[in-house]
């Protein structure tokens, strides 16, 4: 599968390209050669970028000089460039889905260094996301494959959120958990499933968007400042608490 993004980005990538099976190689004289040649025209004249009014003669030499580059670009180690690129849609999640939603949770928990804290399984999604009345409402990133790519289409990415009441603005929407697999982020994708849930909540009447991220991800709390959040505990000075476990049933008197 290969990376969405131009393909002049992905000729260019020095590494491997999230979201590709191609292989490293630099930036060598051929391959800045080659993309010079896309952008004198290459790409942009050829079959998916033609300009209006081209004659016959010019849209066949541009589709000519597509194939040379693809072809040469294959030569270079890139065996799977095409100018047809995978796409991502954003949807709400099926009941199918939870086989993969629960490998994500435990990837963020791994990342977060909190893996010992879930104790959730497959099943308890099925019951509590899917039945008569949900206690969450999940959306997934799927990448759907170019035509003619072998491979079906992949969950690589989720949203998990439900809805909460404030007794100062009333509805409210919460986002538990944002997840995008390490080799499809950079792409858009998690801004995506962001703007999603935006979408849901104000077509459901809510008046805030509410998260929380670990202090030390600077690159969430970056993302959430440029999108506009607000950091409530830098302007409010909130604190978060729970009561689980032995705590909570003490409380409860059990």
């Amino acid at each position: 599968m290969w990376k969405h993004c131009s393909f002049e980005d992905n000729i260019m990538n020095h590494k491997t390209a999230i979201g590709s099976k191609c292989g490293a190689f630099s930036a060598c004289p051929e391959v800045l050669d080659l993309m010079s040649r896309i952008k004198g025209g290459g790409r942009e004249g050829g079959r998916e970028g033609g300009r209006e009014g081209n004659p016959p003669e010019a849209d066949k030499a541009s589709t000519a000089n597509d194939r040379q580059l693809l072809e040469t670009a294959e030569g270079l180690g890139c065996p799977r460039v095409r100018l047809r690129m995978a796409s991502t849609r954003i949807r709400e999640a099926k009941e199918s889905d939870c086989g993969d939603i629960m490998r994500m949770i435990r990837e963020l928990a791994e990342f977060e260094k909190l893996s010992h804290q879930v104790k959730i399984s497959e099943e308890a999604l099925r019951a509590d996301g899917f039945g008569e009345n949900p206690f969450f409402h999940c959306l997934v990133a799927e990448i759907i494959p170019a035509p003619g790519e072998p491979q079906g289409s992949l969950v690589v990415g989720y949203g998990l959120y439900y809805f909460i009441y404030s007794t100062w603005t009333g509805r409210n929407i919460y986002l538990e958990d944002i997840y995008v697999m390490p080799k499809y982020r950079g792409q858009g994708i998690g801004t995506k499933i962001i703007k999603k849930v935006a979408e849901v909540a104000l077509r459901k009447g809510c008046s805030q968007f509410r998260l929380a991220v670990l202090n030390w991800n600077k690159k969430a709390v970056n993302l959430y400042k440029f999108l506009g959040a607000q950091d409530l505990t830098e302007s409010e000075g909130w604190l978060s608490f729970r009561f689980e476990g032995e705590a909570m049933r003490e409380l409860a008197g059990c």
